[in-house]
C-alpha cells in the first residue's frame, strides 16, 4: 500500500507546530535504483492477492524479491550495478515508506524515523523470522523444514515466548536456586561449626578476685594494683640505670688506670732507646759527602781505562772480519749467476711458451664449444616424416572449413527459407515480397553444429600451425649446429684430447713460470754485484763496527787523568766503607725522629685517657669511692624487687580472674549463636525448597506453552498437505522429543523432529523426491506466515519441482487459505490465468 505523509507548518506566536497527515493508497510499490541490473525501475504489486512474476530466466525477478528483502532488512552484498557507486531501494506498503541506500548506508521510514529506530518499527510489524517465514528463496535453505533439529527447537522456542525472556528468566530462576543453595550450605556449615566449637568448650572454672574490695570498687583496686606495679618497675628501672652507670664508671676508671700505667712504662723505654742513639751517634767517623763522590770518580777513570784498550782490539778484529765476509760473500753471487745461466730457457723461449699457450687455449675453446653443440644438436632433432604429415593434415583440414564455411552460409540462407505447405515450393521473403528460391536444402546439416564443426576445425588448424612452425625451427637450428660442427672438425686432421690438450698447457704455464723467476732473479744477483749491495747480515755488521769506533772516540774525548796515588783496591774498600757509616748514621738519626715521636704520642695519650674519663663522668676519683656508692645502690635493688614480686602476683591473680570472665562471656556468645544458627538453616532450607519447586514449574510451563505451539503448527500445516498432495494423502508432524537408548535406559531428547507417514508406512525426509520435499517447505512456510500473521509472503521458484497440473493445485490451495495479504510468486511452468495480477519482466 502507497502511503504518502502532506506535513503542514503553522507560525503563531514565534512558536511551530508541525501537523502531519497520512493518506493511505492501497497498493504496494518498489522502485530499484542501481540495483543488480536494474537501473531505474519500478513495480506495482496492486492491493493485495496472489502476483506473478512473469519472464525469462536470467531477467531479474529473484532481483525484484531481493530488493524487497534489502528495504525491510537491508541484507545483501554485491547488489550495486556494476560501474555504479550507490543504489537505493523505495517500498511502499501500507502507511509505511520505506527507502534504504547503500553507500552512504542509511534508512528512512515516511520521512520521520532513521536507522536504528526506523528498523525498529520494520521488525516490529514484519517480525524477526521473515528470512524463515516470509521469503522461501530458490533451494529453500533458510526454510523451517530444512532447519537441525536443534535449530527447530529454538526458533519454536523464540516463537512461543515472543514477549517473554525466558533464558532470563530460567538464568534469574537458575542463580536464585544457585545463591539459596550456598546460603543453605553456608548456614549449615557455619551450624556444625558452631556445634563442633561448643563441643571443644569447656565451661570455665570460677576464679575469685584476689584483692579484698567491694564489687563497685574492683575497677579501681585492678588500676592501683597496676599502677603499684608500673612503679614499682619503673624505680627498679631507674635504679638499675644507675647501678649501670656505676658500674660502668668503675670498670672505665680501672682501665684508665691500667692504660696509664701502660703508656708510662712504654715512655719510659722510649727515653732509654734515646739515650743509647745518641752515644753510637757520636762513636761512627764519616768523612762527607764530597770525600765519598771523589773516591767513586777515580775508581770510575780506572775502569775506563782499561775496558778502552780491549774496546780497541776487538775493533781491530771486527773490521778485518768484516772484509773477508764481503769478499765471500760476492763469490756465492757469481757461482750463482753462472748457475742460471746454464738452466735458462733450455727447452723453449719465452715467445715459443706464449705461442704454444695460445694454441693449446684456442683448440680447448673449439673442443668446449663442440662439446656443446653437440649437446644442443639433440634436443633440436626433430622426425621430418611427422612434419610431412602435420603438412599434410593442415592442407587437409583448411579444404575441408572451407567447405564447412560455404555449407554455414547456405544454413543462414536456410533459414530465412520456407516451405510452401500446398506444393513444398521454396519461398524466400525479399523487400517485403514473397519469391521463389531454388536451392539444395540440406535437412540433414544443423546450423549449430556446422558452428561448432569449424570451431573444431579451426582450433586442429592453429594447434598444426603452431605445430609446423615450432618443427620448422627446431629443423633450422638444427642445420645450422650441424654446420657449426663441421667447420670446427674441418680445422683438425684428428680431434685432440681435450685432458691431454689441458695437461700441455699447465706444463707450459708451469715451465715459462719458473723460467721468468730464474730470470728475475739473475737480474737481481746482476744488480747487486755492479751496485756492491751485500746481505743484511753483513750490512748490521758493518754498521755495529762504525758504532764501536764511535764510542771509542767518545771514551778517548772524556777520559781524564788518573791519579796515580790511588789503588784501586783500597779505593773500593774505602767506598764500601764510608757508605756503610753514611747508612748507619742516617738510619740513628731516623730511629731518633721515631722514637722522639713516639714520645710526644705516650705523653699525649695519657693526657687524653685522663680527659676523656673527665668528659665522660665529670670527675676522676678514687676506687675505693665509687665501690661504696656502688653497695649502697644494691641495697636498694633488693628491696625494690621484694616489692615487685608481690604486686606482678597480685597483676597474675587479675589477669586469671579476667581471662575467666572473658571464656564465661565468649561460651555464652556460642549457645546463643547456635541457636540462631539453628533458626535460620530451617528457613534456608523452606527457602531452597520453594525456588526448586519454582523451576520445576517454570519448566512445566514451558513444556506445555511449546506442545500448544507445536499442535498449532502441525494443524495449520495440515490444511496445506491436504490440498497440496490430493492424490496421496501423506501426514507430517512434529514431534518434540526424541527417544535415545543408551544401554538399557531409554532417554528423552529435547528437539524437533519431522514424523512422516506417507503411502502407507514411515518415511524420512531424504527419501522424498523434490516435488514432495518442496510442497512439504511450501505447507509448512504457508503455516508459520499464517500464524505469525506475516503481512507478505514472498515465493521464489518454490515450485520449480512441480509440474504444471500440480502447481495449480498448489496456487488454488495458497488462495483458499492464504487469502487477506499479498503473496509474490516467481515460477515458469503455471497458468497465468490463476493469478490476481501478473508482471511480465
Amino acid at each position: 500500500m502507497f502511503g504518502l505523509t502532506l506535513n503542514l507548518i503553522f507560525k503563531e506566536k514565534n512558536d511551530l507546530f508541525l501537523i502531519d497527515f497520512i493518506i493511505q493508497i492501497d497498493t504496494m510499490q518498489i522502485t530499484l535504483k542501481n540495483f543488480r541490473c536494474y537501473e531505474n525501475s519500478t513495480f506495482d504489486f496492486g492491493k493485495n492477492g496472489i502476483i506473478l512474476l512473469s519472464g525469462a530466466s536470467g531477467q531479474g525477478k529473484t532481483t525484484i524479491l531481493m530488493g524487497i528483502h534489502f528495504a525491510l532488512f537491508g541484507t545483501g552484498t554485491k547488489i550495486i550495478t556494476f560501474g555504479k557507486t550507490t543504489c537505493s531501494v523505495t517500498l511502499l506498503f501500507d502507511d509505511m515508506t520505506i527507502t534504504r541506500t547503500k553507500k552512504p548506508n542509511r534508512l528512512v521510514l515516511n520521512d520521520i524515523y532513521e536507522d536504528e529506530s526506523a528498523q525498529n518499527i520494520i521488525n516490529k510489524r514484519f517480525g524477526n523470522t521473515f528470512n524463515t517465514v516470509g521469503y522461501i528463496c530458490q533451494n529453500a535453505q533458510d526454510s523451517f523444514i530444512m532447519m537441525s533439529p536443534i535449530e527447530k527447537l529454538g526458533f519454536i522456542e523464540k516463537f512461543a515466548f515472543q514477549d517473554i525472556d525466558i533464558c532470563q528468566m530460567m538464568k534469574r530462576c537458575k542463580d536464585l536456586i544457585k545463591e539459596r543453595h550456598e546460603t543453605l550450605i553456608k548456614t549449615t556449615a557455619q551450624f556444625e561449626t558452631a556445634s563442633n566449637m561448643i563441643e571443644q568448650l569447656k565451661q570455665p572454672d570460677k576464679v575469685l578476685f584476689p584483692i579484698k574490695c567491694s564489687k563497685k570498687n574492683k575497677d579501681i583496686a585492678i588500676s592501683n594494683e597496676i599502677v603499684k606495679c608500673k612503679n614499682t618497675n619503673t624505680f627498679l628501672h631507674k635504679n638499675k640505670k644507675k647501678l649501670d652507670i656505676l658500674q660502668t664508671e668503675l670498670t672505665s676508671l680501672e682501665i684508665l688506670n691500667a692504660l696509664v700505667q701502660s703508656k708510662e712504662e712504654g715512655l719510659n723505654l722510649v727515653i732509654k732507646k734515646l739515650l743509647t742513639l745518641s752515644i753510637q751517634k757520636d762513636n761512627i767517623c764519616y768523612e762527607g759527602d764530597e770525600k765519598l763522590l771523589e773516591y767513586e770518580e777515580q775508581l770510575l777513570l780506572i775502569i775506563l781505562q782499561r775496558d778502552l784498550a780491549i774496546l780497541k782490539n776487538r775493533y781491530n778484529e771486527d773490521v778485518n772480519r768484516l772484509q773477508l765476509m764481503k769478499e765471500e760473500e760476492l763469490n756465492n753471487k757469481c757461482k750463482k749467476m753462472l748457475e742460471i745461466t746454464k738452466i735458462i730457457w733450455v727447452k723453449y723461449t719465452e715467445d715459443e711458451c706464449k705461442n704454444i699457450i695460445n694454441e693449446n687455449k684456442q683448440i680447448i675453446k673449439d673442443l668446449e664449444k663442440l662439446n656443446e653443440l653437440n649437446a644442443k644438436l639433440d634436443s633440436f632433432k626433430i622426425n621430418e616424416e611427422e612434419l610431412i604429415l602435420n603438412k599434410f593434415n593442415l592442407a587437409k583440414y583448411n579444404t575441408d572449413i572451407e567447405s564447412k564455411k560455404k555449407l554455414l552460409e547456405k544454413l543462414k540462407i536456410q533459414k530465412e527459407v520456407f516451405k510452401c505447405p500446398s506444393c513444398f515450393t521454396h519461398l524466400k521473403l525479399q523487400n517485403n515480397n514473397l519469391c521463389i528460391y531454388n536451392l539444395e536444402i540440406d535437412e540433414n546439416s544443423k546450423l549449430e553444429d556446422t558452428k561448432d564443426e569449424i570451431f573444431i576445425l579451426q582450433k586442429k588448424i592453429s594447434s598444426l600451425e603452431s605445430c609446423i612452425l615450432n618443427q620448422t625451427n627446431k629443423l633450422d637450428q638444427y642445420k645450422q649446429i650441424e654446420k657449426l660442427i663441421f667447420n670446427i672438425k674441418e680445422q683438425y686432421e684428428a680431434l685432440p684430447v681435450c685432458d691431454e690438450i689441458k695437461h700441455d698447457l699447465e706444463y707450459i704455464k708451469n715451465y715459462m713460470t719458473s723460467q721468468q723467476e730464474l730470470n728475475k732473479e739473475f737480474n737481481t744477483l746482476k744488480n747487486e754485484k755492479n751496485n756492491k749491495k751485500y746481505s743484511f747480515t753483513v750490512m748490521s755488521f758493518e754498521k755495529q763496527i762504525v758504532q764501536q769506533d764511535q764510542h771509542i772516540k767518545e771514551i778517548e774525548l772524556t777520559n781524564k787523568q788518573v791519579n796515580n796515588n790511588f789503588n784501586e783496591e783500597l779505593l773500593r774498600c774505602n767506598i764500601i766503607t764510608q757508605k756503610q757509616n753514611k747508612e748507619n748514621l742516617e738510619l740513628i738519626k731516623n730511629n731518633i725522629n721515631t722514637l722522639k715521636k713516639e714520645k710526644c704520642n705516650y705523653e699525649k695519650q695519657i693526657t687524653d685517657y685522663k680527659n676523656n674519663h673527665i668528659t665522660k663522668y665529670s670527675r676522676l676519683i678514687d676506687v675505693c669511692n665509687i665501690k661504696d656508692e656502688l653497695n649502697i645502690v644494691m641495697l636498694e635493688k633488693k628491696n625494690l624487687e621484694l616489692k615487685k614480686i608481690t604486686h606482678e602476683k597480685n597483676v597474675q591473680d587479675i589477669e586469671k580472674y579476667q581471662l575467666y570472665k572473658k571464656d564465661k562471656n565468649t561460651y555464652d556468645i556460642w549457645v546463643n549463636k547456635i541457636n540462631l544458627l539453628k533458626t535460620e538453616e530451617f528457613e534456608c532450607r523452606k527457602l531452597y525448597a520453594a525456588s526448586t519447586l519454582l523451576k520445576e514449574k517454570i519448566l512445566e510451563a514451558e513444556s506445555i506453552a511449546m506442545i500448544n505451539i507445536i499442535s498449532s503448527i502441525n494443524t495449520h500445516a495440515t490444511v496445506y498437505l491436504e490440498y497440496f498432495f490430493p492424490d496421496n494423502p501423506i501426514s507430517v508432524k512434529l514431534v518434540t522429543f526424541k527417544e535415545t537408548k543408551k544401554g538399557k535406559t531409554i532417554k528423552k531428547k529435547p528437539q524437533i523432529n519431522l514424523e512422516i507417514e506417507y503411502k502407507g508406512m514411515e518415511a524420512d525426509i531424504n527419501m522424498l523426491s523434490g516435488g514432495e520435499l518442496s510442497r512439504i517447505i511450501l505447507a509448512f512456510s504457508l503455516a508459520l506466515g499464517e500464524m505469525f500473521n506475516t503481512p507478505m509472503m514472498l515465493l521464489d521458484e518454490c515450485t520449480s519441482s512441480l509440474d504444471q497440473e500440480l502447481t495449480t493445485v498448489v496456487m488454488d490451495g495458497i488462495r483458499e487459505n492464504f487469502s487477506g495479504n499479498i503473496v509474490i510468486i516467481i515460477a515458469h511452468q503455471c497458468i497465468t490465468g490463476m493469478f490476481d495480477k501478473v508482471i511480465k519482466i
